[in-house]
């Protein structure tokens, strides 16, 4: 087993020496190169090969121009890394789904084979399709490529290697709509999976052919993974079975969000995810069950990389467990060739084979928090470990093997949280205070809940009897876990939320800590000084200097619903609307909030709902039960809706200031902008709940925006008596874009020089109708839609506005 003490710096070996480093270096260079800087494909061909045959013939002059030859080679090497990632991210064949993704309006029948154990969700079944065809109008096209299926009404159970028939619109996977937010577009591609299709009742899924011969690997791998899921279903029940399956088989679409958030609030989420740290435990107990069989050592090393790639397959080849997995089978190799190994060489080799596999990978999360926290501890741990024993007390208990062991572990977290950190305060937005001391006592009980969990499934394949008397144990253990967890969260100080971080900030961050590790030599301490002070002077002077007095305004794409922040000269900031909250989707989680944490914002000194429909009040209590909210105006309306009643109770509970608004209203608090309620009149009747909507002017010197809700044509002519008052840089068209509402009288009385429609991507309406685009077209207005463009942002400086981009 590799002890933490391996994992340091060791004397004998300068990093930069290692060969398997520098060809890390290089692959990372060359991924990051293709990604931010696209070269045409045959340019980097013929430079690619250029290079190597220059190399191979510099070869035949031995080492008269070797550092040319190695250059050479070098620069190909990092050629060929573009063109793997190009051939991975960029370049597909014309027959694959990326390019009929989107292209139908209509549904389609899709052809394929299940790729991988279907998962069952609480409204749907949700399995992957490799493609064979599309079926579109009774024409038949050949398809590669994998989609992400959604069975809504599921008649009937299917396995791996089904063949099926999907009907359904293929669409494109969601990316990041709004600066902030999660990519769930880049998060399927990374797993191979370009499109999405929903199937909507029982008919539109139809079953082929089965898979079937007992030799097929893939069909082992499936029925060992629902025959595990079966067997954990059987034995445990709620969220400690759903923790079960999170632990063992990396399946954490049962856990409630609330138990995940009080995961990551006290810095601990990574034992939720199938990873290094759970391979390390399988490979615990595999060393241990052998040194009790008194196995050698050499059979020991063997079987236990047979058993690896077993669990990673068992588990989906999880990337997480494949790079741990890679890792530990190049280390177990190293002791049957008997060749000393240098922790770094691995770690390098491993992410340099990963990457070629999978160079997406380097973007994602946990690619990066695996590896920086394997090299956090591969750097600080010695260096902690000498610090900690100058400690006299420590020292001398360190000499009994309950203290060493504790000391141990307590080191190896504290090395790999402090490497890790500046990327969950910049991921997870969340500085974890207890994280060093609450992984002490949550590792050996993950360790023990999954020693546990693997004993009652091997012995429920012997006898299920015996398998249900150790369950309560497991129970137990869990219940434990899960106690200490939410306790712990309960703690005000468990964590704190830091907003805003960005890449720079971990750079620095990163540099910062380095220089704390090498703190001993001069140069260190010079530049830690000297960074220091130029930072220091920096952040002075950026508060000293005024800054510019720009009002800033994004309209969010939340889908068919409306949402906008304002955030004005003086620093204050106003959130209009924040879309809908329907089944398992809420606007507001999804979408505003991620937005709001970006911008570094902890306080919202207004919130204005235009009105009580669902698409504009759906998301505000998520809003105002996760952000601090001064003040919320709303037009006094009401209704009998959950999204209504939600938004009444978080009122109550948290005694947020409400008042409502009508027309002549001034709201004050934003310096020099003047901010105008233009509807609705008090004590006026309205037949629906649209035309009450608050209509807004936000008036910043020469610019303007005009906020309009979903007011429809009986308002339009009540805000005429407004005539030139109206006049609008901005306009946010009413209703989104329905033909109800922007009547010309009204659209030639604001004179907007841009428009914008907040409107769902394909949604049920027909929004925005082809009637209301002709006429904002006729008027030469620039019109920009959230469904086609995504997050709208504009600035202004009360002169000049213009569009920002993200």
């Amino acid at each position: 087993m590799i002890d933490p003490s391996d994992l340091t710096v060791s004397s004998k070996y300068s990093p930069f020496s290692l060969p398997a480093v520098r060809l890390a270096l290089l692959v990372i260079a060359g991924i990051l190169w293709a990604h931010y800087f696209p070269i045409p494909i045959l340019t980097i061909m013929l430079y690619t090969w250029l290079l190597l045959f220059v190399g191979i013939i510099l070869l035949f002059f031995g080492t008269r121009f070797r550092i040319v030859r190695d250059i050479a080679f070098a620069l190909a090497v990092f050629g060929a890394v573009i063109l793997r990632y190009n051939c991975v991210a960029e370049i597909f064949p014309d027959n694959h789904v990326i390019h009929f993704a989107g292209k139908y309006s209509t549904k389609v029948a899709l052809c394929g084979n299940v790729a991988q154990l279907p998962v069952e969700k609480k409204d749907k079944l949700q399995f992957k399709l490799a493609l064979t065809a599309i079926s579109v109008d009774s024409a038949y096209i050949p398809v590669q490529g994998n989609v992400l299926v959604n069975w809504y009404e599921p008649a009937f159970p299917i396995s791996y290697g089904d063949t099926l028939f999907a009907f359904g619109r293929l669409r494109v996977p969601p990316g990041e709509r709004n600066p902030g937010e999660f990519n769930y577009q880049k998060y399927l591609y990374a797993q191979g999976i370009y499109g999405i299709v929903g199937a909507a009742d029982s008919s539109h899924v139809q079953l082929i052919n089965q898979l079937t011969g007992k030799w097929h690997p893939g069909l082992w791998v499936a029925n060992a993974q629902l025959w595990c899921h079966n067997t954990i279903n059987h034995l445990f029940s709620g969220q400690e079975r759903a923790l079960l399956k999170g632990l063992i088989l990396g399946d954490r679409s049962e856990i409630d969000s609330e138990l995940r958030m009080a995961f990551s609030s006290i810095g601990v989420m990574h034992v939720l995810a199938v990873s290094g740290l759970h391979v390390g435990f399988i490979i615990l107990i595999i060393q241990g069950l052998f040194f009790i069989l008194w196995i050698p050592n050499r059979w020991s090393w063997t079987l236990t990389m047979i058993l690896l790639f077993l669990y990673a397959a068992l588990v989906g080849f999880k990337p997480p467990v494949v790079r741990a997995t890679v890792l530990a089978e190049l280390y177990f190799l190293g002791k049957l060739l008997q060749r000393r190994m240098v922790t770094l060489n691995l770690l390098s080799a491993t992410a340099a084979i990963m990457l070629l596999i999978r160079p997406l990978d380097l973007f994602e999360t946990s690619f990066q928090l695996s590896f920086v926290a394997v090299l956090s501890i591969f750097y600080l741990y010695k260096q902690f470990h000498v610090w900690v024993l100058r400690i006299s007390w420590i020292r001398h208990a360190n000499d009994y093997w309950l203290p060493n062991v504790l000391i141990q572990l307590l080191l190896v977290s504290a090395a790999a949280s402090v490497g890790t950190l500046p990327l969950i305060m910049h991921y997870f937005e969340k500085l974890p205070l207890l994280t060093i001391i609450v992984n002490l006592p949550i590792i050996p009980l993950v360790y023990l809940i999954i020693i546990g969990g693997v004993t009652t499934l091997v012995t429920a394949g012997l006898s299920m009897s015996i398998a249900v008397k150790i369950a309560p144990v497991v129970k137990w253990l869990i219940a434990l876990l899960i106690n200490f967890v939410t306790k712990t969260n309960q703690f005000e100080l468990a964590s704190i939320n830091v907003y805003g971080v960005r890449d720079w900030h971990i750079f620095i961050m990163f540099i910062g800590i380095m220089l704390l590790y090498n703190y001993r030599r001069m140069w260190s301490r010079r530049l830690l000084i000297y960074g220091a002070l130029i930072i220091a002077n920096l952040w002075i002077w950026q508060k000293a200097l005024p800054d510019p007095q720009l009002l800033k305004v994004a309209f969010l794409d939340v889908g068919q619903g409306d949402a906008a922040l304002l955030t004005f000269p003086n620093g204050k900031h106003m959130l209009i609307d924040a879309g809908k909250q329907k089944d398992n989707f809420n606007a507001g989680e999804r979408h505003v909030l991620p937005y709001i944490r970006r911008q570094g914002i902890d306080t919202l000194h207004a919130v204005v709902v235009s009105h009580v429909d669902d698409d504009h009040l759906g998301g505000i209590p998520y809003i105002l039960d996760n952000v601090p909210v001064l003040n919320v105006y709303d037009n006094g309306d009401s209704v009998n809706s959950s999204a209504y009643h939600a938004y009444r109770e978080v009122l109550r509970r948290k005694s947020i200031h409400r008042q409502t608004v009508h027309s002549g209203m001034k709201i004050d608090g934003f310096g020099e902008c003047g901010v105008f309620v233009l509807n609705p009149d008090s004590g006026s009747y309205f037949a629906n709940h649209n035309d009450p909507s608050v209509v807004l002017k936000i008036i910043y010197n020469e610019n303007s925006f005009l906020f309009s809700g979903d007011i429809e044509k009986p308002t339009e002519l009540m805000l005429a008596r407004y005539d030139s008052l109206l006049q609008s840089t901005v306009l946010k068209v009413a209703h989104h874009g329905s033909k109800t509402s922007s009547t010309r009288p009204l659209l030639e009385l604001i004179q907007p020089e841009f428009a914008v429609i907040s409107v769902g991507e394909t949604n049920n309406f027909g929004h925005p109708s082809s009637q209301v685009l002709a006429r904002l077209d006729s008027l030469m207005i620039a019109t920009n839609r959230t469904d086609l463009e995504r997050c709208i942002m504009y600035q202004s400086n009360g002169t000049d506005i213009q569009r920002l981009t993200w």
